[in-house]
């Protein structure tokens, strides 16, 4: 016997585990095992519904709650009536015959679709009351019918559910004293039913209906049961048990004030309560799965199990899970997908509820077996998971120092494993972080919250598989303390050198770790012919808007889960976001951001086709933004793609701070979504690379369904991309020939020709060697408070009379990384044939330190074409100073310390970068303050 779970209180209304659920339990355990006969056990529960006393003892509970519905039964009972003896038959026959139609009174709604068949005397009778109005017809009675007028308005009329064929006529809904249940749906001919309803829902379980337990009862009875009566007249109840999942998602559909499916859900095994039973235990879902369809509805709006049951008229054939896993498709998510989050929010409930997270309701409901709790770090568990289940493990005793928690898991190969963190924030709000396992169900990942912030995490390890045994796995959950940080400082910030031809010279560089006591500075050491450059940034705050979900499929519904980054450095905090959806994206509703320290930023829409949307939060009188610097927040949007859309959708965004740092205080930007095609993954390189000009390396790809790719270089972090290949044949590999110029934020992409399918890397370095210039050691580590010499070897042998330039790139693991040394080398004297310059020169910068202006010299040998820029020690472009086809000669021009904008720049060293034809050079100039 199932052992009694103690009486719970929560939120005014008293729950315990219903007396029917466990019965139920009872009889279908006793079948599986052979204790009673399929007969026996549907024979039983047809006396549980109607006359608990012909129950044998050993089957009858102490006391007797009411089971949802008995149409359960008369599906099963149709289903297997002709294996049934003559004597079980006529019995529940005469349980579903109604009274004698001359006892009978007749109401018709006012609105036409509904005939109210019942009694005003005798066992069956309904409540007499008639005084709201007066009128000679029970208010009992015209309330039942008013509920279900509503009930077809909500499920028929706005959601579109199947109606049932009644024609010209009305449905027919006739009310006896059942006690044992609260309504059933009798199925007729043609996908004609009628439904039947206690007479009166006295001493039912409470419920918070504002019109009291009774009349609450008959709200959800009639949204119930008319929901199995829209099931059949679209797939004739071919889906079992799930019929009952989604009646009873549909009471808080309709009367969501009611909440009594509430009473259901502290059963034994509902998916939140008991998370390691399958949510098909015995072959489907029941009562207490509701929350199953909950959670799709309110991730996907109510449309999802709208086009679930529409799928189900054309699909009866088909098992649900499957149906289920369509829609999820259909939604651009898939079943993993879901089911990770549907876990990830089960965990969430009852004590475990987080502010933001989740069920509307979840604080009321049951708090979820846990498979296992952490205390102490490091610390692992090993357990298994069965098919559409999941196994809860909480950690505690977790955060307080700076540093990382990371999870290692090895699942079991070959299996349908998710892995899902549900974090709880020390700030009380909380985020659900997927955490990608590899093809062997394995990962070493740390989470994306600090330590520092975290109150405590519940790791779900979720079988998403519809089918088959249970799956084993081990997670291991670290902490790491973030290690001291470096710093690196050099007593040299350029070399500027004069050599005579045919000679060997040095320069020493010393390299300085002023970081945190006990760091440790990792350095590699590269010499560039060419200038490295950056990308612009894309704005001056850093802070960024992106969309998790970044593909969509024309013609369907999606919930899009949208993150902003606030990047300020100079602590402002954020106040706002606006998204400007393109026409054919219709925006139906979305929630808070929720991740800010200081709370959220609430929507305020608006909703609509091509809706401009805008969240907005603050945080006290003085109205300081909620998220704070390097802070990430993120909402959800339900939104619907028009069927006639094609293509990347480009969506504006405009992020707003609080005005409390330096501008500016409004960024701008465009999160893009690609509609999907083939799944495509790029494999190589993925980032971090260092590619020397000239070097033959493989780009490899990973996609199917594809003749043909195409291939791309961003030399500026992905802003404009140039042609590698613009179409190759898809055998995953293309040996690629690295061409200059250099870049430290180079990327590659691979794409279908119609751009439908993508990915790129993250960003790698291209650099062209010197010729002249070495430098050694080229690499190492130096503790805090150590230094290291490096020495630069400059060869000049074969070198012609000019003016060189290299670039010193330290690459290191500290917070100014990379460090640029640039190097200029002078080679005899490259201006002494006379008028006309044998070769290219950027001769000198004077004054030198300067102030207010700079004059710059430089020497061309032939007509040429001339661009001078102003860069910062970055790499980013400050001033073009010259940018024009100028004559042979040696040329001065002026740079009086403003930038593009006519605005005085802030001192300290520049760059100043001449461009000629082929030729390349940099000097270093300091503007004084």
């Amino acid at each position: 016997m199932i052992a009694v779970i103690a009486l719970v209180l929560q939120a005014g209304l008293a729950l315990a585990v219903n007396e029917g659920q466990l019965f139920l339990q009872k009889v279908d355990d006793a079948v599986v095992s052979g204790q009673l006969t399929a007969e026996e056990g549907l024979l039983y529960k047809f006396h549980y519904a109607f006359d608990q006393q012909r129950l044998p003892s050993e089957y009858r509970p102490a006391s007797f709650s009411p089971v949802k519905s008995a149409t359960p039964f008369i599906r099963e009972f149709n289903e297997i009536r002709d294996s049934l003896s003559r004597t079980t038959v006529e019995t529940i026959e005469q349980y579903l015959a109604l009274p004698d139609g001359g006892s009978r009174v007749i109401y018709y709604t006012p609105e036409g679709h509904f005939r109210l068949n019942y009694q005003n005397v005798g066992g069956d009778a309904v409540p007499q009351a008639d005084v709201n109005p007066p009128n000679g017809i029970p208010d009992f009675i015209e309330r039942c019918g008013e509920y279900f007028e509503y009930t077809w308005q909500r499920e028929v009329v706005d959601q579109r559910f199947t109606a049932p064929p009644i024609g010209g006529g009305t449905y027919y809904v006739n009310f006896l004293a059942l006690s044992g249940v609260y309504g059933y749906c009798s199925p007729g001919a043609g996908g004609m039913s009628t439904i039947t309803m206690d007479n009166n829902f006295i001493g039912f379980p409470p419920n918070d209906d504002p019109d009291g337990d009774a009349l609450g009862a008959a709200k959800v009875t009639a949204a119930h049961e008319f929901k199995h009566a829209t099931q059949y007249a679209g797939s004739g109840w071919s889906e079992g048990g799930w019929t009952e999942v989604d009646a009873t998602w549909a009471e808080e559909f309709v009367f969501p004030a009611t909440n009594d499916y509430l009473n259901y859900l502290f059963g034994s095994s509902n998916p939140i309560g008991s998370p390691h039973i399958p949510l098909d235990q015995g072959g489907s879902g029941s009562y207490e799965d509701c929350v199953w369809e909950l959670f799709q509805s309110q991730t996907y709006t109510a449309d999802f199990i709208t086009d679930l049951w529409t799928w189900r008229i054309s699909h009866t054939g088909q098992p649900m899970m499957d149906s289920y896993e369509q829609i999820f498709v259909d939604y651009g998510s898939s079943l993993k997908e879901g089911w990770a989050y549907f876990t990830a929010w089960n965990y969430a409930c009852g004590s475990r509820r987080i502010n933001g997270l989740g069920y509307e309701e979840a604080n009321r409901y049951p708090t979820g077996t846990l498979a296992n709790t952490m205390y102490s770090f490091p610390d692992s568990h090993s357990g298994s998971v069965q098919h559409l289940a999941a196994n809860f493990i909480r950690v505690i005793g977790i955060g307080g120092i700076l540093g990382e928690c990371v999870v290692e898991f090895d699942g079991a190969d070959n299996a349908d494993m998710v892995l899902t963190a549900v974090i709880k924030k020390r700030n009380l709000t909380g985020v659900i972080e997927r955490i990608t396992l590899d093809p062997d169900n394995d990962c070493n990942t740390a989470l994306s919250v600090n330590l520092d912030d975290i109150e405590e995490i519940g790791f779900v390890v979720g079988n998403y598989a519809k089918t088959g045994s249970y799956q084993s796995y081990t997670i291991t959950v670290h902490q790491v303390e973030d290690l001291p940080d470096p710093h690196l400082e050099s007593d040299t910030s350029s070399i500027n050198k004069s050599m005579n031809p045919d000679s060997i010279g040095t320069e020493y560089i010393q390299l300085t770790n002023n970081g945190e006591e006990g760091s440790v500075l990792n350095y590699e050491v590269a010499v560039w012919d060419d200038s490295p450059t950056k990308g612009d940034d894309k704005n001056i705050s850093g802070s960024v808007v992106w969309f998790e979900t970044d593909t969509y499929v024309a013609g369907t519904s999606a919930t899009l889960v949208v993150w902003v980054t606030n990047g300020s450095s100079d602590e402002e905090w954020l106040t706002d976001v606006w998204l400007d959806f393109p026409p054919g994206v219709y925006v139906s509703n979305a929630t808070v951001f929720v991740g800010g320290t200081y709370g959220y930023l609430w929507w305020e829409g608006p909703s609509g086709d091509g809706a401009h949307t805008h969240w907005h939060g603050t945080y006290g009188a003085q109205e300081y933004g909620v998220i704070i610097d390097g802070e990430s927040a993120y909402a959800n949007i339900n939104v619907i793609f028009d069927a006639g859309l094609s293509g990347d959708l480009e969506i504006p965004y405009t992020v707003t701070g609080d005005g409390w740092g330096s501008p500016p205080h409004e960024v701008y930007g465009t999160a893009v979504i690609t509609q999907t095609g083939p799944d495509l993954e790029l494999l190589e390189p993925d980032g971090g690379e260092f590619f020397e000009v000239g070097q033959v390396t493989d780009i490899e790809w990973s996609v199917d369904d594809l003749t043909e790719v195409k291939i791309e270089l961003s030399r500026n972090g992905g802003v404009d991309w140039e042609d590698i290949a613009a179409t190759t044949p898809n055998d995953g590999t293309f040996s690629w020939t690295v061409t200059g110029p250099g870049s430290i934020n180079a990327r590659i992409k691979v794409s279908s020709l119609d751009g439908l399918s993508t990915d790129s890397s993250g960003d790698f370095t291209i650099f062209a060697p010197s010729p002249w210039l070495t430098v050694a050691p080229d690499q190492g580590a130096i503790n805090n408070g150590d230094s290291e010499t490096l020495v630069a070897t400059f060869d000049t042998n074969g070198l012609a009379n000019a003016v060189y330039h290299a670039w010193i790139v330290i690459n290191h693991d500290g917070d100014n990384s990379p460090m640029i040394i640039p190097v200029t080398l002078t080679v005899g004297d490259p201006t002494a044939t006379g008028d006309t310059p044998h070769a290219f020169a950027l001769d000198s910068v004077f004054p030198n330190p300067f102030n207010p202006s700079a004059t710059i010299r430089f020497a061309l040998p032939t007509e040429s074409s001339v661009v001078i820029d102003v860069l910062d020690l970055r790499g980013f472009k400050v001033r073009t100073i010259v940018d024009d086809q100028m004559a042979a000669g040696v040329h001065d021009v002026q740079w009086d310390g403003r930038d593009d904008n006519g605005q005085m720049v802030a001192a300290g060293t520049y760059l100043a970068r001449l461009r000629a034809d082929d030729y390349q050079a940099t000097s270093k100039m300091m503007l004084a303050k």
